[in-house]
């Protein structure tokens, strides 16, 4: 597991362990759109209602690095086709965008973005040969080419609004 690769499904689990409203009709809405030209989501919500939740149970479903079966267990998704088909299946990276603008000049915030999150692929992928100055997505890329592997990303945004 790393910081931003494959962080498995300990976020969902604090959330469910808490007062937890069952939002999981989201994956199924996802997994409707995974391998088409549809394939990116968004989800918005107003301020407060749940967006960071809804990235943790994503990531909890998808990621392969750990097993969710009991922190899904009495929620609806289990009742969709779907269900079974993606659980805990990707390799998902989890950005939190927080973690890269504090302190972080705001030119710099994709570069240092990059940075970390290659450092952190490159971990979990040694045998892929990474080229010095290669952006992400050329390296994930070649690491689709060379295992097969399809990545599930997160963005989770949950900035705070300063100013007045």
């Amino acid at each position: 597991m790393g910081l931003y690769i494959n962080k498995g499904n300990e976020g969902f689990r604090q959330v469910r362990n808490s007062e937890y409203v069952d939002k999981s009709g989201l994956i199924s809405v996802v997994n409707k759109t995974l391998f088409t030209e549809k394939k990116l989501s968004c989800v918005t919500r107003s301020r407060r209602f749940g967006k960071s939740v809804a990235a943790k149970m994503l990531a909890a479903y998808y990621d392969h690095s750990c097993d969710s079966h009991e922190l899904f267990a009495d929620l609806a998704i289990t009742s969709d086709p779907s269900f079974e088909k993606h659980l805990n299946k990707y390799p998902v990276i989890f950005v939190d965008m927080t973690t890269f603008t504090s302190g972080v000049a705001e030119e710099d915030i994709v570069d240092n973005i990059q940075k970390k999150l290659i450092r952190d692929v490159r971990g979990a992928y040694p045998q892929v040969a990474y080229t010095e100055g290669d952006h992400l997505m050329e390296y994930l890329q070649q690491i689709v080419a060379a295992t097969g592997d399809r990545f599930f990303m997160i963005i989770d945004e949950c900035m705070e609004a300063t100013g007045g």
